[in-house]
């Protein structure tokens, strides 16, 4: 008893030797007392941490689960915006080669135009040249239209002439020959006239050939001069068919000039437009780019999740799911740019602390059966 009421009081040996044995087994039931709550205290705080810790690992268990399917389709859709973003990329790549090739050509048809639109100038400007000179090839027509009706008109005044010289030679001759009548009459009295008479005759008859042929002349004068006025009138008519040809021409090329400065300014505007489109493109593809590397160190940064997932749901006891490692794999197939990124250092540890506790983890089912409490 003496032994026993020490251990359970401490070093009082002698207050219990000289207490009375009355107080002595007091004691001793108090101290019988305080060690049983002492025990059923213990017990009770760690059935309560028990308890406690089954309730916190079902609710890490759930959460873990909740994370493992938020961890897959935030990995799913990381691969699937990495995807897109590559693909967004490589359009926008193509389509800055092709606003590139398109400026391209763009310049040579703005060059081209040019070289038309300076062409239909020098066109108009020689169509203009060649309409004042086809006006001075029809005044020069209609001077010598009137040239030509001059001429047929003295011809015909000089005709006008010549038959009266005919008509002259014509009395004459027969003055000429009623002298050489009277002159016979006359006899030798006569004679001398006669010979006066025979030669006004013969001069008569001279005028009268050259008048002839003059008429004839005149008349083939005439001819050629209404024949000449009738060909300055059929060139004068060409002249003027050309006229208002080279004048429908020379509007044509002036609008054709036009309508090749506008487009050349209409095509340096759509060109200083396409330049700025693909200044905007060139732009949308390194934004793309960058998007493409984002969403592939996000679906790295997605996968690694995965993996913080298992390893979790590992140390809580519930197997992970068996398409991590799939999706992994789809993912790294399906992100061809993927940024290289390390885990902080704290999150290292805190996985290797996390996988060394799993192996040596044992569940509170395994070491209280709690279906009892």
């Amino acid at each position: 008893s003496i032994s026993y009421a020490s251990i359970i009081t401490g070093n009082k040996d002698e207050q219990l030797i000289l207490a009375s044995p009355i107080q002595r087994k007091n004691r001793v039931s108090e101290g019988k007392f305080y060690l049983l709550v002492s025990i059923l205290s213990i017990i009770g705080g760690i059935l309560f941490a028990l308890y406690i810790i089954k309730n916190v690992s079902k609710q890490l268990t759930d959460i873990s689960g909740h994370m493992q399917e938020s961890s897959m389709e935030v990995n799913s859709a990381a691969a699937r915006v990495s995807t897109s973003s590559h693909r967004t990329s490589s359009g926008a790549s193509s389509q800055a080669e092709s606003l590139q090739e398109t400026v391209s050509s763009l310049g040579e048809i703005a060059s081209m135009i040019g070289d038309n639109a300076d062409n239909a100038r020098s066109g108009s400007l020689m169509s203009k040249e060649m309409l004042m000179m086809s006006n001075k090839g029809r005044e020069a027509m209609n001077r010598m239209a009137e040239a030509m009706d001059l001429i047929q008109d003295s011809s015909k005044q000089t005709a006008e002439i010549i038959k009266d010289i005919n008509a002259i030679a014509f009395q004459t001759n027969l003055l000429a020959l009623n002298a050489a009548v009277e002159a016979a009459r006359a006899g030798d009295a006569g004679k001398g006239f006669a010979v006066v008479a025979e030669e006004v005759r013969s001069l008569a008859l001279r005028s009268a050939d050259a008048v002839n042929s003059t008429s004839e002349l005149i008349e083939i004068s005439q001819q050629n001069a209404r024949n000449g006025a009738t060909a300055a009138s059929d060139v004068s008519d060409i002249l003027d068919t050309i006229i208002d040809s080279v004048e429908k021409i020379t509007l044509l090329i002036e609008e054709v000039s036009s309508a090749s400065e506008e487009q050349s300014l209409g095509i340096k505007h759509l060109n200083n437009s396409m330049a700025s489109i693909d200044t905007i493109t060139q732009e949308n593809s390194a934004s793309a780019e960058e998007t493409s590397a984002a969403s592939g160190e996000l679906n790295s940064q997605a996968s690694q999740l995965m993996l913080m997932v298992a390893q979790l749901s590992q140390m809580l006891g519930k197997p992970a799911i068996e398409h991590v490692a799939a999706t992994k794999w789809q993912s790294a197939v399906a992100a061809p740019v993927v940024a290289k990124t390390m885990l902080p250092k704290n999150l290292t540890n805190m996985m290797a602390q996390a996988q060394e506790n799993a192996d040596l983890k044992k569940t509170a089912e395994d070491m209280i059966p709690f279906d009892d409490f």
